[in-house]
């Protein structure tokens, strides 16, 4: 995870009131951070294409104390996977969580506008609930959007459909969450704020597994969930990609060239959507052990820097340190896949040597019995033996086939 951008952690260890505002993209999460805390460096979309890329802190001063708002992006973003905004995310509730600078609350911004909850829209919401659980329900702002583009009676409707849905807030505001509008406006926004100033701070669901359980990310509810959701869209990547393959035989047999281009085309943009698939899975697994490393080895820097009264200095050290840690765990794992398919290689040659070599010598003795049946004695033997050595080797690569047919099994799953 790269440091969040704007103010560094340590700037923000002390007394300080911690918000995370979280939401799908386009739900005006930036705009609201943006207009709250008035800081020109939070930018914001001008439209659904999303603008928050990474995790993002803007502190300002309200009704006597330090505020810091964490901006984030949503799990249906633009550019960025779910895999890799949930590693993000974890990495940075990790990272607050482990130097003791718990949440206070989370602001979860939901378009009004919007007249039916969209995929991504309960896919964002399902991921939001397995990342809390249901214990911080109650330093939970379920805020509403846009409300000067919908009539009254339309944003009243959809704000019960809200309320009282189980499948949307219902559940989340029985265990305690509050519901409010944002207006777009400055007044607005820091009403919301004022709503979590004096609360407890809370542990969220994800935390308490990783930090306190020592649960891996991909073992965690929210990880599963992401997982689940990828083994999915795998599933239906390779079937579309076994009915392309159909179409490219059907092509091929008509000697249709111009349908052949197509299919081969659409095939090709499917492979690479599935092979991104298997790699956000593998991703969810990966340890990232030298980019916690140069987290946890900055972080402590700057905190004995704080102490020692020394200014602290700008981010960018420590992003070029994560971003060569990031490279390098990258370069890691692509050696080792590398490697892997060289010793499978090598294998597969090898068998397939031994088995043209038992293959001809086997031939050559039938032959010579065949030609010479005085000489089948003396090549009986020797013909078995090859012979059995031949099943050996075909067995072994059935099994070895059969084993690599699992493991990508298991990978799927």
């Amino acid at each position: 995870m790269a440091q969040p951008e704007g103010i560094t952690f340590s700037k923000v260890m002390g007394d300080v009131i911690l918000i995370a505002v979280m939401g799908v993209t386009g739900a005006g999460k930036s705009t609201f951070v943006k207009l709250v805390t008035g800081s020109e460096e939070v930018v914001v979309g001008k439209d659904l294409t999303s603008c928050t890329k990474s995790m993002s802190l803007h502190q300002f001063h309200h009704a006597g104390s330090k505020i810091v708002l964490i901006d984030t992006p949503g799990f249906d973003d633009t550019f960025l996977s779910d895999a890799d905004i949930l590693q993000d995310v974890a990495a940075c509730l990790e990272l607050t969580y482990n130097n003791n600078l718990k949440l206070t609350g989370i602001i979860y911004m939901h378009r009004i506008i919007d007249p039916r909850m969209t995929h991504g829209g309960m896919s964002n919401l399902a991921m939001f609930r397995k990342l809390c659980g249901s214990d911080p329900m109650p330093n939970v702002v379920l805020a509403t959007s846009f409300w000067g583009k919908v009539t009254q009676q339309e944003g009243l409707e959809r704000e019960e459909q809200l309320r009282t849905n189980p499948d949307f807030w219902a559940e989340m505001i029985e265990d305690g969450a509050q519901i409010a509008r944002f207006e777009n406006s400055r007044e607005s926004g820091l009403a919301l704020v004022e709503t979590l100033i004096g609360k407890d701070r809370i542990s969220l669901q994800i935390q308490k597994e990783m930090c306190e359980d020592g649960i891996p990310l991909a073992q965690t509810q929210a990880g599963e969930h992401v997982n689940a959701e990828l083994a999915e869209l795998a599933r239906k990547h390779a079937e579309e990609m076994t009915r392309l393959q159909q179409e490219l035989q059907d092509a091929l047999k008509a000697a249709d060239e111009k349908l052949e281009k197509t299919v081969k085309r659409e095939l090709s943009k499917s492979e690479k959507k599935l092979q991104r698939l298997y790699e956000q899975q593998e991703a969810l697994k990966a340890e990232r052990r030298n980019e916690k490393r140069a987290v946890d080895q900055e972080l402590d820097r700057w905190k004995r820097r704080v102490e020692a009264g020394i200014k602290v200095e700008t981010e960018s050290c420590l992003k070029a340190n994560l971003a060569e840690a990031r490279r390098e765990d990258r370069l890691n794992q692509i050696q080792q896949q590398k490697e892997r398919k060289h010793n499978d290689r090598k294998k597969v040659a090898i068998k397939c040597l031994k088995i043209g070599g038992d293959t001809t010598f086997l031939a050559l003795s039938v032959a010579g019995c065949v030609v010479n049946p005085l000489l089948a004695p003396m090549l009986v033997g020797p013909a078995l033996s090859s012979f059995l050595s031949l099943l050996n080797l075909v067995f072994d690569s059935r099994s070895s086939s059969t084993a690599a047919g699992e493991g990508v099994a298991d990978l799927n799953g």
